[in-house]
């Protein structure tokens, strides 16, 4: 029971690191928030709560191990720098360079913070069984669903931003996703 609380910690503790930081940043930048409630409210249904209900339910065997708290946050908080700086970044292109509208700029970071708080999820979810795979591919097909959809489009108010736009938001995505497995592993040994 220790071990599962201490990934979903993981879990949440990280998700509450990346959103501080962009309520921080664009805050001091005096930027519009990229996200709308209803948006934030898909992501983290994607990266954290269905995940979070199938993770926290399964049987783990590792025993207890002194360090929660220093394991948890040697994790959350360069997880949570990662990914934030991830979003800023494709925000910050899409506002510049790309010339991209209020629309595109919010399902660009959508796009990249759904991925890039995915590989959170495919780092805590391993060992990979075949119901964590399962959660983790779910979790990843959820997101071209909800671009695809019409309906879930226009209820989200997101638009498919210009190809180049999508494949900054891509490019940054795996970048981050890198860095965040370099982390693990640094962290890990």
């Amino acid at each position: 029971m220790i071990a599962n609380v201490e990934r979903l910690a993981k879990l949440f503790l990280s998700k509450t690191v990346y959103a501080v930081l962009l309520g921080l940043v664009f805050a001091v930048l005096l930027w519009p928030f990229p996200f709308l409630p209803r948006q934030l409210a898909v992501v983290d249904g994607l990266t954290i709560g269905l995940p979070a209900l199938v993770l926290g339910l399964l049987p783990n065997t590792r025993r207890y191990r002194p360090g929660f708290l220093r394991r948890v946050g040697r994790w959350c908080v360069p997880s949570g720098i990662v990914v934030a700086l991830a979003v800023y970044g494709v925000v910050a292109y899409a506002r510049g360079p790309a010339g991209a509208s209020t629309t595109e700029i919010q399902t660009a970071a959508v796009i990249t913070l759904t991925l890039s708080a995915l590989w959170v999820l495919v780092v805590i979810a391993r060992p990979f069984t075949r119901t964590t795979a399962g959660i983790v591919v779910a979790a990843y097909a959820g997101l071209p669903l909800i671009l695809a959809l019409p309906a879930a489009r226009a209820f989200l108010q997101l638009e498919v931003p210009p190809p180049e736009l999508v494949l900054v938001a891509l490019a940054v995505s795996l970048a981050a996703s890198v860095v965040l497995e370099l982390v693990h592993r640094r962290i890990r040994s």
